[in-house]
């Protein structure tokens, strides 16, 4: 909070394709997650753990998966979707300990004159695979291509798991805590995006 208070600038708005020099902008700073994350990873427990099997048994404070079974029957098919991906591709998940955000979305940016002024809301960041940031931004930017370009060379499951991940996290979450035309707007994207899941 101190973060945001003392940087100048104002939150991007999701949901829209980032601005071509916003985008660029975010992929130089996100180029620098790629160092070893700078504190001792025993606690954090293993990545695909946290990003993969999360998706089959839920998390405590957020991805309760209830929520989707209990629902409707719509998102009984998102969750049967993203798990069914995470089942195929959940090995694909490396171990790594570079830097992840882990929340890198556009009303995480801070903006100011066209420039980015700050990334804001580090509390929940950990050691992982730093790509997970981009697969998060581009699923908040939809229709950025420098983002799109830039996730190219990554492995179709593995953005999927991935994908997945924020699928069942944002769609769980909005239902829960969103009012329902929000929540079934949440829900509808989602569907959106793990319909084009690769099947192998």
């Amino acid at each position: 909070m101190a973060l945001q208070e003392e940087l100048p600038g104002e939150p991007l708005d999701p949901w829209l394709p980032l601005p071509e020099a916003i985008a660029g902008e975010l992929l130089s700073l996100h180029a620098l997650q790629a160092e070893p994350f700078p504190a001792p990873t025993t606690a954090a427990g293993s990545w695909r753990r946290v990003v993969a099997s999360s998706v089959l048994s839920g998390a405590r404070s957020y991805l309760r998966l209830a929520t989707l079974r209990d629902h409707s029957d719509r998102s009984r098919e998102l969750l049967e979707r993203c798990q069914r991906a995470v089942r195929r591709f959940g090995e694909r998940v490396p171990e790594l300990d570079a830097i992840v955000h882990w929340d890198f979305t556009p009303d995480n940016v801070l903006v100011r004159d066209g420039r980015v002024s700050g990334v804001i809301d580090w509390e929940g960041a950990r050691p992982g695979d730093p790509r997970f940031d981009l697969v998060t931004l581009a699923f908040y930017a939809p229709g950025t291509p420098l983002l799109e370009h830039a996730l190219g060379g990554i492995d179709g499951g593995l953005r999927a798991v991935y994908q997945a991940h924020l699928c069942v996290r944002q769609a769980e979450w909005s239902l829960r805590r969103h009012d329902a035309a929000n929540g079934e707007r949440m829900l509808a994207y989602a569907l959106d995006v793990a319909s084009g899941f690769p099947a192998d």
